[in-house]
């Protein structure tokens, strides 16, 4: 069976990594997963794209209709940050903080409603679904 699955907000693809030979690409913003000449991606995904969003402040430009072009996308897999939910900010501030308006998780909601996949696999909801309510998840969806 072919399917398509592409990362949002995959990180370096450790969660992708069991379907390889699926993976189209990685839509990934954050600088921290991004290498030089991105050799750890490659290695783990040579016939996949990884695509870099170089204004990291900002997600209008993928708001308006500027995500990469593909097509009869099947799964859609990420793990946005849940930094604000995590037990290491915790254990740090002594408090949880909201992941409201975090670019990866902007990014992988974003990117689910307009390629419309028939699953997605969104790590880290815990940390999520103690900044949104079943309500707003209804909404976003």
């Amino acid at each position: 069976m072919k399917i398509k699955v592409l990362g949002v907000s995959a990180g370096n693809g450790v969660l992708l990594y069991p379907l390889k030979k699926h993976v189209v690409a990685n839509i990934e913003i954050r600088p921290a997963f991004q290498t030089e000449n991105d050799q750890q991606w490659k290695l783990n995904f040579p016939n996949a794209r990884l695509i870099k969003a170089k204004d990291f402040k900002n997600l209008q430009y993928i708001n308006v209709g500027g995500f990469p072009q593909f097509t009869n996308i099947d799964v859609i897999m990420g793990n946005p940050n849940c930094g604000a939910g995590s037990v290491l900010r915790l254990a740090k501030s002594k408090a949880y903080a909201s992941s409201r308006n975090d670019v990866s998780i902007d990014l992988f909601f974003n990117a689910v409603n307009h390629y419309k996949p028939k699953f997605f696999l969104c790590e880290n909801l815990v940390a999520i679904f103690k900044s949104y309510s079943k309500e707003e998840f209804k909404e976003i969806f």
